[in-house]
């Protein structure tokens, strides 16, 4: 999900949003209470919405979708120290797990934009691709 796919709210800048949805993930995954009030369902189902957009590779690549996999995965670190503080390490090390593969996901669309650009710049012969 992408700040321009979120719910409506007031004036939230990108930046803004990417920081809210790290720190929601780790509040929400971070606390094992936390697995069926409706703000937790509400992680889950967009945590599976971009695993399940990433992995169709129907999606475009662009600023967005890589720095929400990012911010994803921040926000699931975070998530896995918190758990780790309150003694919950196996959970911690499969959220830690969960964060590297959104970094992965994040790492596949550079790939992709940067085939995209190298490909631009042969098309173009050198000359400079805007």
């Amino acid at each position: 999900m992408t700040p321009e796919q979120a719910e409506p709210q007031t004036s939230v800048t990108p930046l803004q949003w990417l920081d809210q949805h790290s720190a929601t993930i780790s509040a929400v995954v971070g606390d094992p209470t936390r697995l069926n009030d409706d703000e937790a369902n509400a992680v889950y189902s967009r945590l599976s919405e971009l695993a399940v957009s990433a992995c169709q590779g129907g999606h475009i690549a662009s600023m967005e979708t890589i720095l929400g996999y990012v911010a994803t995965a921040h926000g699931l670190h975070a998530a896995a120290s918190r758990l780790r503080e309150i003694g919950e390490e196996r959970r911690a090390d499969e959220v830690t797990g969960l964060g590297q593969i959104f970094l992965a996901y994040a790492a596949g669309d550079v790939c992709s934009v940067a085939a995209f650009l190298v490909a631009a710049d042969e098309l173009n012969q050198g000359e400079t691709v805007h």
